[in-house]
């Protein structure tokens, strides 16, 4: 049978060429075709609709899973190899655990191997994890010329980034962290230096946008037994003792510190008006007012972020913790 050609003239070149690059640019394996269409998916595109599937199931036989994951609509072509690899990313990842079950042969002339990856194993979603968290430094020393930044380019002063494993050969001096960007709501996932981040601490993540994020991450995040629990406390103490004795990092400050700063504190004007607003009160030195009640002995103290919050009686008072500039104070509901 004579297959007809069609040559491409330049302008049907130039018109598909961006359309393409982009296909091109994807270069995965796992395409989906149907409806006369082809789409092209990378491997953690396909992560959250195979969740979705195997969240509900509990602990459940590996090849089972796989049946329920072509009978979906995930993929026009749903071969089970790929799904078997999406499953191996996934338990790589932390998301789901492997059970390995030993099978016996019912028969002599049984020919069924015993360490075959599909029936021979069962799987479940993690549904929580342990994590590595920290956050970003107030400060940092940028340059030949020792300039003073404050925050990253990403992330405010301040902020809680969870902190992925190690995922390269440099000794962690670059992390994998998620957190809350700059002047953006949600989530964004980056690398940064290790030395921009200060508290390292452990922390046990529960069902959330963070958990999610990590289940869909092309990235390894930790796991949720007692090892990785144990991982973490290690590493958070030596990152901790790192930074103590690494003169590049200008650690964050600590409660005591603070109050010993407080002569720091100032107000703009702007701030000052609607302070007393909120309050309800005439007193002309708003700044004092303010100094004297974070003073008091009686007032609650604590961080989160880039501010201090000061809680007295029924009165907030929130500090930014690098201009030390007073943003606002309310009355507690």
């Amino acid at each position: 049978k004579k297959i007809e050609e069609n040559e491409l003239s330049l302008e049907d070149i130039n018109k598909y060429k961006s359309e393409w690059d982009n296909q091109l640019e994807i270069n995965s394996d796992i395409r989906d075709v149907r409806n006369g269409e082809i789409k092209n998916y990378k491997t953690e595109d396909l992560f959250k609709p195979v969740l979705d599937i195997i969240k509900p199931l509990g602990r459940v036989n590996r090849m089972v899973v796989i049946s329920k994951l072509q009978d979906s609509n995930i993929l026009n072509n749903g071969h089970p190899l790929i799904y078997n690899y999406i499953i191996r990313c996934l338990i790589q990842n932390n998301t789901l655990i492997e059970y390995k079950i030993n099978y016996s042969k019912k028969q002599p002339d049984d020919n069924q191997v015993i360490d075959d990856e599909y029936r021979n194993n069962e799987i479940e979603y993690v549904g929580w994890r342990w994590c590595l968290v920290g956050n970003i430094v107030d400060k940092r020393i940028y340059g030949q010329d020792h300039e003073i930044k404050y925050g990253t380019k990403h992330f405010s002063p301040g902020t809680k980034v969870y902190i992925a494993p190690n995922q390269w050969g440099d000794g962690g001096e670059n992390l994998v962290v998620l957190g809350n960007p700059r002047h953006k709501k949600g989530l964004i996932e980056c690398v940064i230096r290790r030395d921009y981040i200060c508290n390292f601490r452990l922390k046990k993540i529960y069902p959330s946008l963070v958990l999610d994020r990590m289940d869909n991450s092309e990235y390894q995040w930790w796991g949720n037994d007692d090892e990785w629990k144990n991982c973490i406390i290690s590493v958070a103490e030596g990152r901790n003792d790192f930074n103590y004795n690494n003169k590049n990092v200008i650690n964050n400050e600590t409660k005591e510190e603070f109050l010993s700063n407080i002569d720091k504190i100032n107000i703009k004007e702007e701030t000052i008006i609607r302070i007393k607003n909120n309050l309800s009160f005439d007193n002309e030195d708003v700044l004092e007012f303010c100094k004297n009640k974070i003073k008091d002995s009686k007032c609650n103290v604590y961080r989160i972020g880039k501010n201090w919050y000061c809680e007295i009686e029924n009165i907030r008072i929130i500090v930014n913790a690098c201009s030390y500039t007073i943003v606002a104070a309310n009355i507690i509901e």
